[in-house]
């Protein structure tokens, strides 16, 4: 996948441990949510790799995994 997937499998695996430690997910949904925001990541548009492109992934991959999570 590459680019800036790292940058939102981090930020994504933050938020969906957080939610699993403070009892608002289930184990088993920490990958579950990866995946998803996984798959949507790949459907976002191409961005040249920046520290700017990297720091907006990463808010953008947060902003998804919690609305995945407590929506």
């Amino acid at each position: 996948m590459g680019g800036g997937a790292p940058a939102a499998l981090n930020a994504a695996n933050e938020i969906a441990v957080d939610a699993f430690l403070k009892g608002k997910l289930d184990f088993t949904g920490i990958p579950k949510t990866l995946a998803t925001v996984l798959k949507r990541y790949k459907r976002r548009p191409k961005a040249k790799l920046s520290l700017a492109a990297i720091l907006e992934t990463d808010t953008w991959a947060r902003r998804e995994a919690g609305n995945i999570i407590y929506v």
